[in-house]
């Protein structure tokens, strides 16, 4: 409804922009920090619903969501548009924890368990349908508005990998990481 009001209203240029989950230097749900933080306790594998593994999500880094806002914000061709905002290629939950891999210099296994056999921590709290992928379509605002995003994907990942390494959260809770239960239900999966 806000968007339907924005975009009729005839005296307001309004701009519609949907933004894929932001991830980067700043981000306060600090998104990669579990991941990060295995791999840099060294855990020789990280679980993961198999379900999930080819799961595909729409991400952006937070210094490309910030120009494609600023562009939008300052191009009359956006007025009255809509527009995703988004990576250009959307990668697979495994795709990511790879690259984040290649950050880390992690050299671990990435180990697939069904839902029902990861330990009660790795679970989602909310039921996930892993069947469908959340994607964002950026094309258009590439294409309109000649968008292009200024920070390549690895230099994202690296920057991310850093300020989290700089800046933790300040509450890490130690049961979201009981790696006693993570190393029973590896030894389970790969027995």
């Amino acid at each position: 409804m806000v968007e339907s009001a924005v975009l009729n209203d005839v005296q307001l240029p309004g701009t519609v922009l949907r933004l894929a989950s932001i991830y980067g230097p700043g981000d306060h749900q600090a998104r990669l920090f579990d991941i990060i933080k295995r791999m840099d306790d060294r855990r020789p594998a990280i679980l993961i619903d198999g379900a999930k593994t080819e799961w595909r999500w729409s991400w952006d880094y937070v210094e490309n969501t910030a120009s494609a806002i600023v562009l939008a914000a300052t191009d009359d061709r956006a007025a009255h548009q809509i527009y995703n905002v988004g990576e250009k290629f959307t990668r697979t939950q495994e795709e990511w924890i790879w690259a984040v891999a290649q950050a880390t210099g992690w050299k671990g296994r990435l180990v697939p368990v069904s839902e029902a056999g990861l330990p009660p921590h790795l679970r989602e709290s909310d039921p996930v349908d892993y069947r469908q992928s959340l994607v964002l379509d950026s094309t258009k605002i590439h294409r309109e508005l000649n968008f292009a995003e200024r920070v390549p994907f690895d230099t994202g990942i690296a920057r991310t990998v850093e300020w989290l390494r700089m800046s933790p959260p300040v509450k890490v809770d130690p049961k979201d990481f009981d790696y006693e239960a993570e190393d029973a239900c590896l030894r389970a999966a790969l027995h």
